[in-house]
């Protein structure tokens, strides 16, 4: 009978670790399936977060520029008093520091582009 009564006492060893190991193995199952998707809405709301700052810095630079070009070209229009302009550099020069780019281009009489820098005159009409 002892050696029955200690098969009995083993089994329920047995079948009781087999519980709590099947438990452990589900809570940890459970707490990854959790976490990962934890894991991965934090992700996509981290990246939401990114492309929405960016989207807003890009936003404000473009309008700056967009403005910029807008007030630059109104001054420069003013500027002009007759039809023939001289010195193109002694009117486009100061109004540099109003504009976020290096340079300032403009169309010449004959539809020739150019810029304030001196460059060779280039056609433009292929370009947006």
């Amino acid at each position: 009978m002892s050696t029955e009564k200690a098969h009995c006492i083993i089994n329920k060893k047995i079948i009781f670790m087999s519980v709590i190991a099947v438990v452990i193995v589900a809570a940890i199952w459970l707490y990854t399936r959790f976490a990962r998707q934890r894991l991965k809405e934090q992700a996509y709301y981290a990246v939401q977060q990114n492309v929405e700052a960016i989207a807003n810095e890009i936003e404000a630079s473009v309008g700056f520029a967009k403005s910029s070009i807008r007030l630059t070209s109104q001054s420069a229009s003013q500027s002009v008093t007759g039809e023939v302009i001289e010195d193109v550099n002694s009117i486009l020069d100061p109004l540099l520091d109003s504009t976020p780019f290096n340079f300032i281009e403009y169309i010449l009489v004959d539809g020739w582009n150019t810029m304030n820098d001196g460059g060779v005159p280039f056609d433009a009409s292929d370009r947006e």
